[in-house]
């Protein structure tokens, strides 16, 4: 039986937000059409009466494919992830030497499961519409996740994988300037042939678009554009840069098969949007800051034992990343990460543990 946060309706939510606490469900196909529901708490209490089991397999190419759009980050982070300068990305020799049996890059999880989806079935942004709400909230975005890794594993080049997934949340929000939202979390827990690997939750936000009088993207005047902020002064341990280049963020979407436009139009995104250029992947971005904290961690004797992201503002296709970190204790265990577009705004959050 589903039980709500509070007794009333989504729909008739006002400035409050309504948690549905997901249920106890039992792994079976997943399968459902949002048109078959009459209102959010329909849809809502639908989706979370469901489970899926999926099942993919870390191939080789793959993984080639995501290392090629990463930082060569080798070597004691002291030399490369403390030197804040334009980090490579790794060339030919490197996915070569990756072969089957070797570690699928972190943050893998990220591009298996790929819904397969036919390209009539795709929103008018090219996204996939598996778990988001009716109602006319049409726009998704990516708003952070986490990650718990189990101590001395990770995914394999070749490995057969499964992947449990559950809606373990849906939130609604109404604000002044945004208006109604729904935030869609998941829960997915990634298995290999050692047991469970590590699991994963991602959180998506759906909301109306714009009027359109008010999509396309208007510079602003000289003295309101975006300043340093203080962050970009704050201390650091370990950093580097990174250049989001259009031909990165292509490669990306190609290995996730994303066709959101956002990340591949900059028309579409100048004139529906409201942004002046492609974004670069929330995603993306996490698996980053991801990969900054495990080089560190390397250096501290540790794995990383869990990583939390936020995404707190769009970061732009062809500028260069600033990706920081700092510990937040005396033994490593703990750190907090950031990443920071030209202009210095904190555009992501994150905070990591290490065994």
């Amino acid at each position: 039986m589903l039980r709500l946060a509070q007794p009333q309706r989504f729909l008739h939510a006002s400035s409050r937000s309504l948690k549905v606490i997901v249920p106890s469900v039992q792994s079976r196909s997943f399968s459902w059409s949002r048109t078959r529901c009459s209102s959010l708490d329909d849809w809502t209490r639908t989706i979370q009466a469901q489970a899926t089991t999926m099942h993919d397999t870390a191939d080789l190419n793959k993984a080639r494919q995501v290392l090629l759009v990463l930082p060569k980050l080798s070597g004691p982070s002291s030399k490369v992830a403390c030197s804040r300068s334009l980090i490579d990305k790794h060339n030919g020799e490197d996915v070569i030497a990756l072969q089957r049996g070797s570690n699928m890059p972190l943050g893998s999880e990220l591009v298996l499961f790929n819904p397969l989806l036919s390209e009539s079935t795709l929103g008018a942004d090219g996204t996939e519409r598996s778990f988001g709400p009716p109602g006319g909230l049409d726009q998704r975005m990516w708003a952070g996740g986490s990650f718990e890794f189990e101590q001395g594993k990770q995914l394999k080049v070749g490995q057969d994988v499964q992947c449990n997934v559950t809606v373990e949340s849906v939130l609604l929000k109404q604000g002044a300037k945004t208006g109604t939202m729904v935030l869609v979390t998941r829960k997915l827990v990634y298995e290999g042939a050692e047991g469970i690997v590590s699991t994963e939750r991602r959180t998506h936000i759906y909301r109306k678009q714009r009027p359109a009088d008010q999509r396309k993207y208007v510079p602003p005047p000289a003295d309101k554009r975006p300043k340093a902020t203080e962050v970009e002064e704050k201390p650091s341990d370990f950093g580097f840069d990174y250049h989001a280049t259009r031909a990165a963020l292509f490669r990306y979407s190609a290995a996730t098969f994303n066709a959101h436009r956002i990340h591949l139009d900059p028309e579409y995104c100048r004139n529906e949007e409201g942004h002046p250029d492609c974004l670069v992947h929330g995603p993306l971005t996490a698996t980053l800051l991801l990969n900054l904290i495990a080089t560190a961690a390397r250096e501290a004797s540790g794995q990383v034992k869990s990583f939390e992201y936020r995404a707190t503002s769009p970061l732009t296709v062809e500028q260069i990343v600033r990706l920081r970190g700092g510990w937040q204790d005396h033994d490593r265990k703990q750190a907090s990460l950031w990443a920071l577009n030209e202009a210095g705004t904190v555009c992501m959050t994150a905070k990591a543990t290490l065994f």
